[in-house]
């Protein structure tokens, strides 16, 4: 993963002045797959829909040289606050942090965007490792009840999209009806989108999209679909 830099040793690292003053963030490899997908440029108009805790869009601010438009969009004002934090921590100017709900969200101006990345909430059964409590907390009908729930919010953010503009769809989770089930649902209702492949992710290859599975992601793990909108 371009941008990162693996440490053997944090002891320290997270009192240190360069953490205080927003020389970088932590985040789990696996985790910058749906920034690379999405492939924001300086200039852009981009929303994350689901932004909270803001790792994922301070990475695309920092992408896109903090020139043009992010907007983090999370449905409550308190892990708004969590975004709008980090990004003000890391001097980033081009964030901006709303209250929504990305199943209706509509932008107030009408605008479309260049680039959506939906981080839907989800199951999170590839980072056991890292929130080993979550294992006891899941219940057998959770997935059916997220997936229908990420539906929702995948069919929304398609409409966000300007034609030829991408949408990235990302997860946590290692099942098949958080990830590829709902990317193909979503290409069924929405004819107008195509997949689009990256050669250098084939390894993580899947129907639809790439599952990083933690054993091999060198942490946690992680699911991404990439794309993009026909020109009208």
């Amino acid at each position: 993963m371009p941008g990162y830099i693996a440490i053997r040793e944090a002891e320290g690292f997270f009192s240190s002045d360069i953490f205080k003053e927003g020389y970088f963030i932590a985040q789990d490899p696996a985790a910058g797959i749906a920034a690379l997908l999405l492939d924001p440029l300086p200039g852009m108009r981009v929303i994350d829909l689901c932004a909270a805790p803001g790792g994922k869009t301070v990475n695309i601010a920092a992408m896109m040289s903090d020139m043009g438009t992010v907007v983090a969009l999370d449905l409550h004002s308190g892990r708004s606050g969590l975004v709008q934090g980090t990004a003000s921590k890391l001097g980033l100017k081009s964030v901006r942090c709303i209250v929504g709900d990305a199943k209706t969200f509509e932008p107030p101006d009408g605008l479309l965007f260049d680039r959506v990345l939906l981080d839907a909430p989800c199951s999170g059964t590839a980072v056991f490792s890292k929130r080993p409590d979550m294992k006891w907390k899941r219940k057998e009908d959770d997935i059916g009840r997220l997936s229908r729930a990420q539906t929702a919010m995948i069919d929304n953010a398609g409409r966000l999209v300007k034609p030829g503009g991408i949408l990235v769809y990302s997860t946590c989770t290692l099942e098949y009806e958080e990830n590829d089930a709902v990317v193909r649902g979503f290409l069924q209702r929405f004819p107008d989108y195509a997949t689009v492949r990256e050669s250098r992710f084939d390894e993580f290859r899947t129907d639809h999209g790439y599952l990083l599975l933690p054993h091999r992601a060198g942490g946690t793990g992680a699911y991404a679909a990439k794309l993009k909108r026909n020109q009208a």
